[in-house]
């Protein structure tokens, strides 16, 4: 029987969205399954912050333009000590799941494996 499976959690530095230098934090890679998935994002500061959840398909690599990013969550305002959780979203094999925004931002990646 599927179950809801803890696949990331991650507070990174800030970063911004499609920076050169960082292109954000990885917060997974879906290396031997499928999942639907969604990530919650809280903001554990008083200030609103902002928050970018992308995933890079499988095959382009981190090089590649953002346009082939798939846009979970784009410059989203979380005022302070707030939560966000994304609508579910398919995280196919070799797919990654980047996210980016303000410091003091958590964030928690949740799925289900469909393999």
């Amino acid at each position: 029987m599927p179950s809801i499976q803890r696949l990331g959690v991650l507070k990174p530095a800030a970063s911004d969205f499609g920076d050169a230098a960082t292109y954000g934090h990885l917060l997974y890679a879906a290396l031997n399954s499928d999942y639907v998935a969604s990530v919650i994002a809280t903001n554990t500061t008083g200030s609103t912050g902002a928050v970018y959840v992308y995933v890079i398909p499988g095959g382009p690599t981190i090089t590649t333009d953002s346009d082939n990013y798939g846009l979970i969550a784009y410059n989203l305002s979380i005022s302070g000590y707030n939560t966000y959780e994304t609508f579910r979203f398919a995280l196919n094999q070799g797919d990654e799941v980047w996210v980016a925004g303000s410091a003091g931002i958590a964030y928690y990646l949740q799925g289900i494996d469909q393999g």
